[in-house]
């Protein structure tokens, strides 16, 4: 049976919070990568203290600077808000992975979940953390499977 499309199941949300989210994830970008207020403005297109403000969580951005936030620093900036709302976002240009490397990379989360689970049977934030890049690369890889699967659908069509 196919999930419902219109009314699914829902989580709840608030955009408050996805705000604060966005500043705290802003932030966090800012210091890692060593910019300044009006480095983040420019990448917005604001003024530096429109950025601060985006970075203290106490200004919602628009539709366009959260676009330009994504195409920018990816999921750094993108990830947490999405999650929030059960979804994300992943760049269409994934690197192409083997087929071979993909099966080893879902071995790898597969072997390093297990191992997390083995004590507890629960994965904490500080293991989460530790398996983020696996849990990217593998995301990516099943991402790229996708896109090639629907390039195909498109073309037996006739797209």
């Amino acid at each position: 049976m196919t999930k419902p499309q219109i009314h699914g199941k829902r989580q709840s949300f608030s955009v408050s919070r996805a705000v604060e989210q966005l500043g705290e994830d802003l932030s966090a970008i800012r210091r890692e990568d060593d910019l300044t207020w009006a480095d983040v403005g420019r990448v917005f297109g604001k003024s530096e203290d429109q950025a601060a403000q985006y970075g203290k969580g106490l200004s919602e951005m628009s539709f366009t600077s959260f676009l330009l936030g994504c195409r920018e620093w990816n999921g750094r900036f993108s990830a947490n808000v999405t999650a929030m709302i059960g979804q994300r976002l992943g760049p269409l240009d994934a690197a192409d992975l083997s087929h071979r490397h993909l099966i080893t990379l879902l071995t790898r989360l597969a072997f390093e979940i297990s191992l997390a689970l083995e004590n507890d049977d629960d994965l904490d934030e500080a293991e989460l953390d530790r398996l983020t890049e696996l849990l990217d690369d593998v995301s990516r890889g099943l991402d790229q499977l996708r896109q090639r699967h629907a390039a195909t659908k498109l073309r037996a069509v006739g797209g």
